[in-house]
Formats: structure tokens, sequence, C-alpha cells
């Protein structure tokens, strides 16, 4: 017998088949259980939304609509996001990193100010065709090609297929230390994402996977307002979506115990 690892009380153990009776009489042995196949399950989250059926009842899959990703950034040469059967011609349309400077790569027009690199679909397209290419805007985190992925990625041949595998992709990294986001810089990433949408003619939905605590929850914070002015009645083709949150059970906000006649005088 062949002993793998041990955790707790379970040990993992290879055991020829002719021992394992042997086995099973030892005194410290309470079971034994053989190893069981698990296989990876996320390709069961784009039909468990109806994902599938709304693709096959509407024929869409996500073409020529641009998905806005603001986050740690995007994996340009990662297989799920070139356009189908062609792995050298990407989706990404557009790649801010502001938190990147390079002599190759500078900041977009019109928005100099907020520094950074920006990559177009050539740039990048010329990358994916030149092996010994080197790319310093990678996304070092890994959250923001997770984030991609789920949204767009076109499964590179797998089942794991996004919910809009044939969507174009403007991408900003707008953390400028690989783990927190300026509200500033967030507002900026969504004023440029509209404006690269807009210049291009085409609709596009924001996809941020992010939160973060404390100011108003009523839609008066300037991220909020931000966000109104880009999409508020009026101004249809685009939408931005932004994370529930992850709060949990954390104890966010303030809490008290009131007595019966302090509840009665608030009532009152």
């Amino acid at each position: 017998m062949t002993v793998r690892s041990i955790l707790g009380n379970i040990v993992v153990a290879r055991v020829p088949f002719n021992q394992l009776i042997s086995v099973t009489t030892q005194n410290n042995v309470l079971s034994i259980q053989a190893a069981r196949v698990w296989r990876p399950s996320l390709d069961a989250s784009v039909p468990a939304v109806q994902g599938i059926t709304t693709r096959n009842a509407y024929n869409v899959k996500g073409e020529n609509v641009i998905v806005g990703i603001i986050d740690t950034g995007i994996d340009p040469l990662h297989l799920v996001f070139p356009i189908p059967t062609e792995n050298d011609r990407t989706r990404i349309l557009y790649y801010w990193d502001m938190s990147q400077t390079s002599p190759d790569f500078l900041p977009p027009k019109g928005f100099e100010s907020s520094f950074g690199t920006e990559m177009d679909s050539t740039d990048i397209n010329l990358i994916l065709r030149t092996t010994q290419a080197f790319i310093s805007n990678v996304d070092k985190n890994g959250h923001g090609s997770h984030v991609s992925g789920i949204a767009t990625g076109n499964g590179g041949g797998t089942a794991f297929v996004g919910r809009a595998p044939e969507a174009d992709l403007i991408v900003v990294n707008a953390t400028r230390d690989n783990i927190s986001f300026s509200s500033a810089d967030i507002i900026t990433a969504l004023n440029y994402i509209d404006s690269r949408a807009k210049a291009l003619g085409k609709a596009y939905v924001v996809n941020m996977r992010l939160g973060a605590f404390g100011g108003p929850a009523d839609g008066t914070h300037a991220e909020a307002q931000a966000i109104d002015a880009l999409v508020s009645a009026g101004k249809p083709g685009k939408a931005v979506v932004i994370a529930a949150g992850n709060d949990g059970g954390q104890r966010l906000h303030a809490r008290g115990v009131l007595s019966n006649e302090q509840v009665g005088r608030w009532a009152g």
C-alpha cells in the first residue's frame, strides 16, 4: 500500500486490489471509499440561466454588440477571446491598461491625463501572429480575465462557453495596484467605453464585478450619477451591470436594540 497524503483522519492511499480485504481488518480503519471522478461544472452556469435556450430561440450570440469590462484587465492572448475559427484575430477592440506605461503604446486619445497604455485590435492581432512578441499588459490578478471569459469566452473548442461568445470587447484595467479601484478611474473607464462604442456605432453592456462599502445607498453618489448620465431614459442601446455584492453575513451596517418604550415613542 502506498500512502499519498493524510488530511485529518482521511488517508489517501493506493491499495492493490488483492490487499483490500486485509486493509479492512485493521482496527483503525473505519471505512474505505473508492476515489470518485469529479469533472468541471462551470459549463452548467449558462444553461442554468436559460442562456442556451435564449441563444437558440433568438439566434443571438452577442454578434455586433460590445461587452465592456472594467476590472483587473484581460489576457489578450487567451484562446477564448479570438474570433471563432480565427485564432490570429481578436475580438478585443480596445484594451486600456491604466496601470502600465510603455514606449510602444500611448494613453487613449482624449484620456491622456489618466495615463496608461491603449492597444487596439490591430496591435493585439500583431501580437497574436508574432510568436516572439512580448506583452506587458497582462492580467496579473486574473479576475478580469475570469469575468471576461464567463461573459464572452467562446470556449476555445471546449464546452465552457460564455454568455455572449461572439461579442466584441472593450476592456479597461482600472486598478493601479492590482487589488483596488478608485471611483475616479471607474467613472473615467465608463466614459472611455461609451466614447469608443459611440464612435463604432455599436450597442454595449458594461460588466463591473466590483463593489465598495460606504456612502449613500440611494443612487446619489458620484458613481451612480455617472452611470445614470450614460444609460438613463432616452439613451437606448447601452447598459451597465454591477455586482450585487459579496457582503455575505458581514456586519457592515449600524445596528442596535430598542426597548419597547423606545419603539413605541418612535412609532408614535
